[in-house]
């Protein structure tokens, strides 16, 4: 690529022209000095204004066989860049159709669990080698375009070099190749641009917005920052003399506010806050953007990106540990995702990011490294810390999560140990089954299978998985009426036992029989 002398023209023709154009007005006394016998003189024009104004046009003008020969490659450099911009929009949309991520969906992962997290971003296999083939000669000949318009523009401006729109579209097309192959020197290139054309207009708002656009992409979040602000404070600014309202004086300002770069500006002050980790900041931001915008699906981005702050109660570290730890674990780089997660713990605010956090230390724990007793340890922690009524329910229903993610692990726990120690096994089973979580019933009937010795232990928990019948399998709960069946026979309670043998044939579809006389 070509790109360094442009650099070179950005940095310095343009600068020369911005301040030339700035000191035009203290210049008389230089054009004084020039020898006026190498001016052309025009009839009825003085030699000093003739001086002057040859001065200024040399920064201003160039011969019109050269402004037409640039303005064909300008042509030539645009159809190009629709080239690569057509190509480079297949390619994207091919991406979204197989891994279906959108827009919104980078928002939303931000508050998915950790499964929604990897369907949204691990991908496939077969996505995977569709990218690193098919797509490869799609991008190569995407980059060639971009070259071919990024040359075009060059030499354009080596012809005129005072066209700011052909400077406007050289760093737009330094944007796209900073974006889409990665090579962060084009976002300099980009930046110097339009740092030359905020000097030359410092009055167009848009300038400011495609340099924090550059800014951030180069991630200098405080300048990426100040230009968003800048953005919004021109274009509110300039509201009241826009084209629109020279037309038509009636129109109320208001209307003639550019909404849609005001609420991009705006939204992005607060992602810049959010990379800057000033929470103030970025809450302030969000919720104006909320107000600049009457789209469902912007709102609910906003809305998304407002609760990702109030995770930990705007602790942004907190919520950047989580995302990070949530993409590892995606990965399946466990104990490291479980690294990031005990490493915040002691950072966070709120008991809710606690209990989460914790919670996520533990399944790693038991499903993935091995470290089950930690794990069941951690949660019983975590439930034994958290505010419940008097029933053992919790105060707040979304913490039930965590009595069910404890009863569910104990619940394992004793069937891992049947085999090995059956002491331990029952333990873990009755631990189970004080906790009320949605599978409290299948706690009790694993304690009533291991009761033999004990017919009356057998009904007492067993009428108590009985009770919670609902919570077990079809087949299990034929298994617990002939458990109770027979241990109520054991006991000579008749009456009971023929109350679950009558269920049990009810189930089974065979009609009971009638005992015979005596």
């Amino acid at each position: 690529m070509k790109a360094g002398s442009c650099h070179k023209i950005t940095t310095a023709g343009l600068a020369a022209l911005a301040i030339s154009m700035l000191c035009s007005c203290s210049s008389t006394r230089s054009v004084a000095s020039r020898n006026l016998n190498a001016v052309r003189v025009p009839p009825g024009v003085t030699a000093l204004t003739a001086a002057h104004a040859d001065s200024l046009a040399n920064q201003l003008f160039v011969a019109l066989t050269e402004e037409k020969q640039a303005k064909e490659f300008v042509v030539q450099a645009a159809q190009k860049k629709a080239y690569a911009d057509s190509l480079l929009a297949l390619l994207a949309r091919a991406n979204a159709k197989q891994v279906q991520v959108t827009a919104a969906d980078s928002v939303a992962g931000m508050q998915a669990t950790r499964e929604g997290y990897q369907k949204v971003h691990q991908g496939t296999p077969h996505v995977q080698k569709y990218l690193s083939t098919q797509d490869q000669q799609a991008r190569q000949q995407a980059l060639l375009y971009l070259q071919e318009a990024e040359t075009a523009l060059t030499r354009a401006l080596q012809l005129n070099p005072y066209n700011i729109q052909t400077r406007a579209g050289l760093a737009a097309v330094y944007r796209v190749l900073g974006d889409r192959f990665l090579d962060k020197t084009n976002y300099t290139r980009a930046i110097a641009i339009w740092e030359t054309l905020a000097l030359l207009e410092p009055g167009v708002y848009t300038h400011y917005y495609r340099l924090a656009e550059n800014y951030f992409a180069n991630q200098d979040w405080q300048r990426a920052l100040d230009n968003y602000e800048k953005c919004e404070q021109k274009l509110v600014a300039s509201a009241a003399v826009m084209d629109s309202r020279v037309q038509n004086p009636a129109q109320p300002v208001a209307a003639a506010v550019d909404s849609g770069v005001l609420f991009l500006a705006v939204y992005y002050q607060g992602w810049s806050a959010v990379r800057l980790y000033n929470e103030e900041k970025s809450y302030a931001s969000f919720r104006r953007a909320l107000t600049l915008t009457s789209l469902p699906q912007t709102r609910e981005a906003v809305q998304n990106n407002i609760k990702w702050l109030d995770w930990d109660n705007g602790h942004i570290l907190g919520a950047v540990m989580r995302d990070t730890a949530a993409a590892r674990w995606g990965r399946g780089e466990f104990a490291s995702a479980s690294s990031v997660y005990k490493e915040m713990l002691p950072k966070l605010r709120t008991g809710s990011a606690r209990y989460e956090t914790g919670r996520n230390v533990a399944l790693l724990d038991y499903q993935q490294l091995n470290r089950k007793e930690e794990a069941c340890e951690r949660m019983l922690n975590i439930v034994e810390s958290i505010p419940r009524q008097a029933s053992g329910t919790p105060l707040d229903s979304l913490n039930q999560v965590y009595l069910n993610t404890f009863g569910t692990m104990c619940l394992n726990m004793g069937n891992d140990m049947i085999n090995l120690d059956r002491k331990l096994a029952y333990t873990y089973f009755m631990q189970s089954a004080v906790i009320p979580w949605s599978g409290r019933g299948k706690s009790y009937f694993a304690m009533a299978t291991l009761a033999d010795a004990n017919p009356r232990q057998v009904v007492q928990d067993g009428e108590q998985a009985y009770h919670l019948r609902h919570q077990l399998q079809p087949e299990e709960v034929l298994r617990l009426h002939r458990l109770l069946v027979q241990n109520y026979r054991r006991l000579g309670e008749f009456n009971q036992a023929k109350m679950h043998f009558d269920e049990l044939q009810r189930l089974q579809g065979v009609s009971s029989q009638t005992a015979p006389g005596l």
